[in-house]
């Protein structure tokens, strides 16, 4: 089978003979009492690639999700939801700020947020926008800047949950660095200097670390720091997942530009198949793929197709539509030759299943060189 499920975009993986030995997997005591070996040298390393500061690692980015939200809940806040923000980041916050929550935004409007903010904001609480850095729904990286624009004229904190795109997207972006340099997320991406800046990411994605971080651009967060429940009472990461995260940052460091670079191609080539067929695609150039809905596929029949063809896929709802669709995930371990066999077998369903249509006299689909 040739996955296109999998959302490891750079591939990096960590066999256990790479990372060296460990006597115990956790120390056994929370991160305040005793944080692992290499701790602060880990946590410097990871600040550098972000351009941010005062981070803390966690088992998950659900766990710092809980742990801020709680920690935000006695102060004067108004929590405002992007409408598609990360599920996990959409329970935490309406878990624990039910009575502050102020319900959701039109996904990536920053003109929703100021028109809420300069029309129904509560006067005395302080405005918390949660949102994602880069939205597999709309296939569209955040208008971060022009969010902060707005939170600033209210002294709101932005919440950036931004795990799709770190390890893909970096700074400086060109034509020979389509992604930019580095892979440290949408902050490096925009040259942000917004100082509320809360950002929560997972490196399980393009990293392939299952571990999470909290840190900030500038705000001061050293309240939070002593009194996290994540610090005080939950263990650290293991010494494995440790290891690994120095393993991730470390072929980073060597071939990341080399390996983004691949999967832009790949993405590109992707991309470029389907559209000289008619059919096109959500997700920009980042290694989500999503067919568009503008098709008029029937993604559930495309799914099975390629199943039997030995093709996995990811089927989910369209939240904007309350309908099905098809994604494709590519990572830097596919082939030109994967990219071809897989729109190959898309282009093949589709004239299939729209001459169907014509011969029954509905709709048809016109394909440019076919």
């Amino acid at each position: 089978m040739l996955d296109f499920s999998s959302s490891l975009y750079l591939g990096l993986r960590h066999p256990g003979q790479q990372l060296g030995s460990w006597q115990s997997l956790t120390l056994g005591k929370p991160t305040m009492l005793q944080p692992i070996a290499n701790y602060r040298e880990l946590l410097n390393e990871l600040e550098r690639l972000t351009g941010t500061q005062d981070m803390i690692l966690g088992t998950s980015s659900l766990q710092l999700f809980f742990d801020f939200a709680i920690w935000l809940r006695n102060q004067p806040v108004e929590v405002f939801l992007d409408e598609y923000c990360y599920p996990i980041a959409k329970k935490a916050f309406t878990a624990v700020h039910n009575t502050t929550l102020s319900g959701y935004l039109r996904h990536y409007e920053p003109s929703d947020l100021d028109r809420v903010l300069s029309t129904c904001s509560q006067a005395g609480r302080r405005p918390v926008l949660v949102i994602d850095g880069y939205s597999p729904v709309s296939g569209q990286l955040c208008p971060l800047e022009q969010y902060c624009e707005v939170l600033e004229k209210y002294n709101g904190i932005a919440i950036v949950d931004d795990t799709q795109s770190l390890g893909v997207f970096g700074q400086h972006a060109s034509v020979d660095l389509p992604y930019g340099k580095g892979g440290g997320g949408i902050i490096m991406n925009n040259n942000i200097n917004y100082e509320n800046i809360i950002y929560i990411s997972s490196m399980a994605k393009g990293f392939g670390v299952p571990v999470a971080f909290l840190s900030t651009t500038k705000m001061d967060i050293s309240d939070y720091l002593e009194h996290s429940l994540t610090n005080n009472h939950c263990s650290p990461v293991s010494i494995a997942h440790a290891l690994s995260i120095k393993h991730a940052l470390k072929l980073n460091r060597n071939h990341g530009e080399q390996i983004r670079n691949k999967l832009y191609q790949l993405v590109f080539k992707f991309k470029q198949r389907l559209s000289q067929a008619g059919i096109s695609t959500i997700g920009g150039d980042f290694p989500f793929q999503t067919l568009s809905k503008h098709n008029r596929i029937d993604a559930t029949g495309l799914y099975e197709f390629l199943q039997n063809k030995g093709f996995t896929s990811v089927l989910h709802e369209l939240k904007s539509s309350d309908s099905t669709a098809i994604s494709f995930l590519i990572t830097a371990r596919h082939s030109f030759a994967d990219i071809y066999s897989l729109t190959s077998q898309i282009i093949n369903y589709m004239c299939m299943y729209h001459s169907r249509n014509r011969a029954r006299g509905t709709y048809a689909f016109a394909y440019p060189y076919i």
